[in-house]
C-alpha cells in the first residue's frame, strides 16, 4: 500500500509540474524557454520513476503470488517430494534485503548470491532487521516477466525447494534493471 501512495504522490507532482508549466505564458526569451524545458523534463523524470516504481511493487505481488500458486500444489524439486506448503507472507523487512541485493546486482551487473561487499543473505536479512531462524534466498538474472522468473527457479532443484519449503512463511522480493537492460531479481524467504 506504501508503494501506491508514493507512485500516486511522485505522479501527482509530476502532473503539478505539467499543469504549471501550461499556465506560464509563453515568452521569446531563451531564459524561460530553458526554465520551462527544465522543469518538464524532471516533471517527465518523476513520472517515469513513479511508474517504474509501481511496476516493480507490482512485479514483487506477482511472483510472492505465483510462488505461493506453486506452494499450495506437491511437487518434485530435484529428486525431493514436497508436500503443499503453507502461504507465504510478504515482509518488509525482507522485502528491503531483496531490493538491496537486487540494486547492487544491477549496478556491477553480476548476479550471484554474494553481495559486492561481500555480504551473504543472512548479513543482508539482519542488516534489514529481520530477526531470522531460517533463511534461505533466490536469485535470478535475465528473466522479463514475473512468470518467467518463478518458472525458472522451479526448473532449478535448489531453488525449488526453496519455494517449496514448508519451513519458511515470509517472503521478500527484489528486482533492479542494470545499465545492460537486464532484470536482475531476488527472493528471500525466512521464518522468525
Amino acid at each position: 500500500m506504501k508503494s501506491n501512495f508514493v507512485t500516486y504522490k511522485v505522479a501527482s507532482t509530476a502532473m503539478l509540474a505539467i499543469s504549471a508549466l501550461s499556465c506560464l505564458s509563453m515568452k521569446k526569451n531563451m531564459t524561460n524557454f530553458t526554465i520551462k524545458t527544465g522543469l518538464l523534463s524532471a516533471a517527465i523524470l518523476l513520472l517515469n520513476v513513479g511508474i517504474a516504481q509501481q511496476a516493480h511493487a507490482n512485479s514483487a505481488n506477482e511472483v510472492i503470488q505465483l510462488v505461493n500458486q506453486a506452494r499450495s500444489q506437491g511437487r518434485v524439486c530435484g529428486n525431493q517430494r514436497f508436500g503443499a506448503a503453507g502461504l507465504l507472507n510478504r515482509n518488509g523487512s525482507l522485502m528491503n534485503a531483496s531490493q538491496s541485493h537486487s540494486t547492487d546486482m544491477a549496478r556491477t551487473r553480476k548476479m550471484s548470491h554474494t553481495g559486492s561487499n561481500g555480504s551473504s543473505m543472512s548479513d543482508r536479512a539482519t542488516r534489514a532487521g529481520y530477526r531470522w531462524r531460517g533463511i534461505a534466498e533466490n536469485v535470478a538474472a535475465g528473466q522479463k516477466s514475473s512468470r518467467s522468473v518463478v518458472q525458472a527457479w522451479l526448473k532449478s532443484p535448489g531453488h525449488c525447494k526453496n519455494i517449496m519449503n514448508p519451513n519458511y512463511n515470509e517472503a521478500g522480493l527484489g528486482l533492479a534493471r542494470g545499465r545492460n537492460n537486464v532484470l536482475y531479481w531476488t527472493m528471500m524467504f525466512g521464518r522468525r
